[in-house]
């Protein structure tokens, strides 16, 4: 969590901010800055060694549950609205919808794929990993919890099926993706380190490293094969910046 994360939900969680009245309101507390919501300030209110020491316990428990049925409620929508109305106009693309082809539906399932095995290298690895003289371990995702690692390995996973889905119409591609994930997931399973934590230690800063490359070996077959195949290209997205 950034520097400014924390300053923001320390304010949704001080019972002297105004933000007290908004902690008992779960459609007010959607109002919040997105720095005070989701599961990433949950894991600090329940995990976080200072949140857990505050001398108002009941507020802090009132809290915890607005932000869990906060998340609830956002998970419904984001379901509600896929299977309401995104899904359909993915499966079925029209001149008049938002997807008019079925190559600007693979062009953003592709840039999907592209997009999470670029998060997975350079933020849940590439974070943490930092500089050979300065390891940056407590940048890690969802390190509090010790689910850093496990991260990692859901992404992989997850993005293996896409890419499954994705080069059905190619078995050699296919296969060769697939073993690439593979052989990211084995490197990560030999990794003893769940919040990357002794990333000053050298061994565990190679396997750190290994796993990325392994990752990134994928992202290389992905856009040189993988696109083409497809005739689309990554395009740009939220990770590239201005």
């Amino acid at each position: 969590m950034t520097r400014s994360t924390r300053r923001d939900t320390a304010h949704a969680s001080t019972p002297d901010h105004h933000a007290g009245s908004v902690a008992k309101s779960v459609g007010d507390y959607a109002q919040v800055s997105i720095a005070a919501r989701g599961f990433y300030a949950l894991e600090f209110l329940l995990f976080d060694d200072a949140f857990l020491a505050t001398d108002a316990p009941e507020y802090h428990c009132t809290l915890v549950q607005t932000i869990s049925a906060d998340i609830a409620a956002t998970s419904q929508d984001i379901l509600g609205n896929w299977t309401e109305t995104y899904a359909n106009k993915m499966r079925n693309p029209s001149p008049d919808s938002l997807y008019q082809s079925n190559e600007e539906v693979l062009q953003e399932l592709f840039k999907a794929l592209s997009a999470g095995l670029q998060f997975t290298s350079e933020t849940r690895l590439g974070r943490p990993l930092g500089t050979f003289d300065r390891p940056r371990a407590k940048r890690a995702e969802a390190r509090r919890s010790a689910r850093s690692s496990k991260h990692v390995k859901l992404s992989l996973k997850a993005l293996n099926e896409l890419t499954v889905a994705l080069s059905e119409a190619d078995d050699v591609l296919s296969d060769k993706l697939d073993k690439g994930f593979k052989k990211a997931l084995a490197k990560l399973s030999d990794l003893n380190d769940p919040t990357f934590a002794s990333l000053l230690e050298p061994q565990t800063r190679i396997k750190v490293k290994v796993i990325q490359q392994s990752v990134d070996a994928v992202r290389a077959i992905v856009r040189a094969e993988l696109g083409p195949s497809l005739s689309v290209a990554a395009g740009f997205n939220s990770l590239d910046g201005d």
